[in-house]
């Protein structure tokens, strides 16, 4: 009888966990939903992306989700087919980032943030060009908005892939410290009180740089030998992960884990690119 029991449970349990389902939130986007962002003040979720629609109404580029009902924010941004890429908090307020040019009927180039009910003009000009110059990626640090992205300069400063925001003006920063030309961006994220970016630098001497740290003052190169394609970048249980491909210099192809002095190898790697990780 014990037997029969526990099987039961066991079968009863296994099908209330596949009986689980996706709920449909209203008809939602005619395209790419590319960032997310749970915004826990207002209790709601802000998606970015290269959609024109959210519930079959039009909506460029970034929308909000309650729980229930969506709101399109006045139709989002002021161009179609250009991609919101970064969302984030700051000083109580929500910044977007993309390559759009215009919000709320006002130029802005790249950059802006919501006051409530329209998109604030910041009178910012990323340059390079709005497709090619826009903030790719947000991070609050130390009382700043730091801003990653294929930038040159912005505003009246020149500050390549890398500069910072009070609330009110930029501050530039750029590149690392001797690196005159960037190429590639990857992504950025706080470990052991200092900022780590990935991409891939050069100066010029030729010399490869793909993983350096900011401190907020200083640069500094974490590994000269570790090259690759990165992605993603997650810290857990006080190590950084960072997951990609064609990885050199480290034990592991796709994915390795770095405790602030060392790499090590998780789990064995994997055998394909990770594009994602998720604490």
């Amino acid at each position: 009888m014990k037997k029969k029991i526990i099987l039961l449970i066991l079968f009863l349990s296994a099908n209330y966990v596949c009986a689980q389902n996706w709920v449909p939130l209203g008809s939602g986007l005619n395209d790419d939903g590319r960032i997310f962002f749970v915004d826990t003040v207002l209790n709601r979720l802000w998606i970015g992306g290269n959609f024109t629609e959210v519930n079959g109404c039009l909506d460029n580029g970034i929308a909000t989700w309650d729980g229930m009902t969506w709101d399109t924010l006045n139709g989002g941004m002021g161009d179609t087919y250009v991609p919101v890429r970064a969302i984030t908090s700051f000083q109580n307020e929500i910044y977007a980032g993309g390559d759009f040019e215009h919000a709320s009927g006002l130029r802005n180039n790249g950059f802006t943030r919501w006051n409530g009910t329209s998109w604030d003009s910041l009178n910012i000009a990323f340059h390079s060009g709005p497709q090619q110059g826009a903030p790719q990626f947000f991070f609050p640090y130390n009382g700043l908005l730091y801003c990653l992205g294929n930038f040159d300069s912005v505003g009246n400063y020149k500050s390549p892939l890398f500069v910072a925001w009070n609330g009110n003006s930029w501050i530039p920063i750029g590149v690392p410290h001797a690196i005159t030309g960037g190429y590639s961006l990857g992504m950025c994220v706080e470990f052991q009180n200092e900022l780590y970016i990935t991409g891939n630098f050069i100066d010029s001497t030729g010399t490869l740089y793909d993983f350096v740290k900011w401190d907020g003052t200083n640069w500094s190169t974490v590994d000269l030998n570790f090259h690759g394609a990165f992605y993603p970048l997650a810290v857990y249980n006080n190590e950084l992960y960072i997951g990609g491909s064609n990885f050199t210099g480290v034990p592991g192809q796709y994915i390795v884990k770095y405790n602030g002095t060392n790499f090590s190898s998780v789990g064995g790697d994997v055998n394909g690119e990770i594009l994602t990780l998720r604490v």
